[in-house]
């Protein structure tokens, strides 16, 4: 009778050992569902900003501004980098950010000073942000339903309405559609067998900066880099 419980026990463990089966990925289907949805809800959002006009800092970084207006040739490029955004406008300040000039430069050579034309670039940049994020938890926790609702949040959430809705607004830095594509290399890389060790704490990333080593590092090891959102 013991020998038979003792077995039984025997058997318990090793089925409860065994690594739960990794999540199955979203299908092709669910993925271009997600998209349309969130451009749809994008679209729907900040469909009303698309009638705005130009207003505050659009008249010195637009409308007055000869150095986003006067683009006519590469080396015309160059100037966005050695002097600050609103030199085009007589202003001296220590506003630096030239690939948000050069954006706003490319934005009038589309459409001249129709606002129409920055909004809609404003919209569109922030439906690209909110797919990025949602591609951003999808690659973080293999969660189909949680990604999708992390990005229709991300894509109605009222902080954002400044960004898109005001030409000026800080939605044009190209930092988040940069790093969920970082992010996603960094998790493929530590997944090798000899690649880049990282060890991951939970959700988020408040990572330490990394560099490649000529030797891996041992399993379990590496740069400490905590996800916390």
């Amino acid at each position: 009778m013991r020998g038979d419980l003792g077995n039984r026990a025997v058997k318990v463990r090793k089925k409860s050992s065994r690594p739960s089966p990794a999540p199955e990925p979203p299908s092709r289907r669910f993925i271009a569902s997600c998209v349309v949805l969130i451009v749809a809800l994008g679209l729907f959002a900040y469909a009303n900003s698309l009638r705005g006009q130009f207003v505050w800092d659009d008249e010195s970084l637009i409308v007055n501004n000869s150095q986003v207006r006067g683009v006519r040739h590469v080396s015309d490029i160059g100037k966005f980098f050695t002097e600050n955004i609103y030199s085009g406008a007589g202003r001296q300040t220590a506003y630096f950010r030239p690939l948000f000039g050069l954006s706003l430069a490319m934005d009038h050579a589309l459409w001249q000073l129709r606002p129409f034309g920055y909004h809609l670039t404003n919209v569109f940049l922030h439906i690209l942000a909110a797919l990025a994020f949602f591609w951003f938890i999808q690659t973080l926790f293999s969660d189909k339903i949680l990604s999708l609702l992390a990005g229709l949040f991300f894509t109605v959430h009222p902080i954002q309405t400044e960004a898109v809705s005001y030409i000026s607004g800080p939605v044009r830095p190209p930092g988040l559609y940069f790093y969920p594509p970082r992010v996603h290399l960094l998790l493929e890389t530590a997944a090798r067998p000899h690649g880049l060790g990282v060890r991951r704490h939970g959700p988020g990333l408040c990572g330490q900066p990394f560099v490649p080593r000529k030797q891996p590092y041992p399993a379990g090891t590496g740069p400490d880099v905590s996800l916390c959102l």
